[in-house]
């Protein structure tokens, strides 16, 4: 039998690209699948070839159906289900619980096919948050009015829900989700150690953050926290905060001080891991970040904004938690550039705590998973 797995994703795959995201298996665990098909996001057509590691081994085929919206996404439903009609897959999987995650559960409920859901972050508390402070009141309205319209259905009827931490659990139990799934984000151990030649090498420590520049992640406040200290601020990562972060960096006039880089490929990333001593995250939200374990498995001190939610998961241990404040993090950056050796012993448990989330374990667990909803849907 030809197993194939038909992918509702988030963003268009070429974002990925823009992103330097491209990660090998991330849509194919362990080679499981023969066929992988994308419903891609947009109308623009993608050369395969530049995602094709995402399918490991699998055939990939992409669809370019369109940007949708909570309106159009109902009478453009039909488009979509004769593509799955056409493709029959095995397995249906989506990435978020809007509109992409609406569209895939109305196809598995339409040919009866199982449905897997990933849940990445609370769209309520962090990302509505985050146009609101943004006086983005239109995008807020938009993501207010698509999330109650499509998240309930989308998870409840969901096969599997799965969380990339513990503390979206009890925001899921809420939307009805049954079988609920633990899958940490995946960093492959192979590709990240201490032992690499880094991209750069500065006079002075540096303090690296990667992430979109969003309001949600906060680089403002690593900006500040850094003026008075003599260190080097590499951000690297494009978005809507770029302006906005540059001329702050001007008016602090520690233009010297603070490197900005757009664009780092995913092949590349890992030479400015060991570039840095530190790596920071101010995420005003409760997830730790693809960068952040990232960073953890590189051997950089990872000091993370504290979280609201309970800390119990298996890197916890690893990270230095402090209050989201320019000071909070200036202090930390202070004690660890000031106290490194003591330091160096817990970069050596970090790599060991880790451990427990490799990328290996968790295509095992992914694996699993499908392998139980295709056993369970004979």
């Amino acid at each position: 039998m030809i197993k194939k797995l038909c992918i509702f994703s988030s963003d268009p795959l070429q974002a990925y690209v823009k992103k330097g995201e491209i990660k090998k298996n991330y849509f194919n665990p362990n080679n499981f699948f023969d066929e992988i098909h994308i419903m891609n996001p947009t109308n623009e057509k993608i050369d395969v070839n530049s995602v094709q590691i995402m399918a490991g081994n699998a055939k990939m085929i992409v669809y370019p159906i369109g940007k949708m919206n909570c309106f159009d996404m109902f009478w453009r439903k039909s488009k979509v289900i004769k593509l799955i009609k056409k493709i029959k897959p095995n397995v249906i999987r989506s990435y978020n619980p809007l509109v992409q995650g609406w569209l895939a559960a109305y196809c598995s409920k339409k040919e009866k096919i199982p449905y897997w859901i990933s849940i990445h972050g609370d769209y309520k508390s962090e990302i509505e948050k985050e146009y609101l402070e943004r006086k983005e009141y239109f995008r807020f309205l938009k993501l207010w009015l698509t999330r109650n319209i499509t998240q309930n259905n989308t998870v409840s009827t969901a096969s599997i829900v799965s969380c990339i931490h513990k503390g979206l659990v009890n925001y899921v139990e809420k939307l009805g989700a049954k079988n609920i799934e633990i899958i940490y984000n995946k960093v492959d151990f192979s590709q990240f150690n201490e032992k690499l030649e880094p991209a750069i090498k500065l006079d002075k420590p540096i303090i690296l953050n990667v992430g979109n520049l969003r309001k949600i992640k906060n680089q403002e406040c690593l900006i500040r926290a850094i003026e008075n200290l003599d260190v080097y601020l590499l951000l690297i990562g494009n978005g809507e905060m770029y302006d906005e972060l540059k001329h702050l960096v001007k008016n602090l006039k520690i233009e010297n001080k603070v490197i900005f880089k757009k664009f780092v490929s995913h092949e590349q990333i890992q030479n400015y891991y060991a570039s840095a001593t530190i790596f920071a995250m101010p995420l005003k939200g409760e997830g730790v970040t693809i960068p952040t374990l990232e960073a953890l498995v590189s051997g950089c001190i990872t000091i993370v904004a504290e979280p609201k939610r309970e800390k119990n998961e298996p890197f916890d241990k690893a990270i230095i938690y402090v209050k989201n404040t320019p000071e909070g993090f200036s202090n930390a950056f202070t004690d660890v550039l000031e106290n490194y050796s003591k330091y160096e012993e817990k970069i050596k448990e970090n790599k060991e705590i880790i451990k427990k989330i490799d990328s290996k374990k968790m295509e095992n667990l992914e694996k699993g998973i499908y392998e139980k909803l295709l056993k369970d849907f004979k």
